[in-house]
């Protein structure tokens, strides 16, 4: 969940999935919060941004499968 201060995205909470963590990236006029599947699986990781526009919370996401390349 993100609430909208002013023009500023803040982070009120973040509940992952079980077997996944969340890593939060604060950017100039975003938010980022990266929820990463565990290591040992193969699994999906997912970028969640949060921007405020307006003064109203607004969401863009991507989805990516794990890669034994990395």
């Amino acid at each position: 969940m993100v609430a909208c201060d002013g023009g500023r995205v803040r982070l009120v909470s973040a509940q992952p999935a079980t077997g996944f963590h969340a890593e939060v990236k604060p950017e100039d006029a975003a938010l980022v919060v990266e929820f990463e599947g565990r290591e040992d699986r193969a699994g999906t990781d997912v970028e969640l941004v949060a921007r405020c526009v307006d003064g109203v919370p607004t969401f863009s996401a991507h989805s990516s499968g794990s890669s034994e390349d990395d």
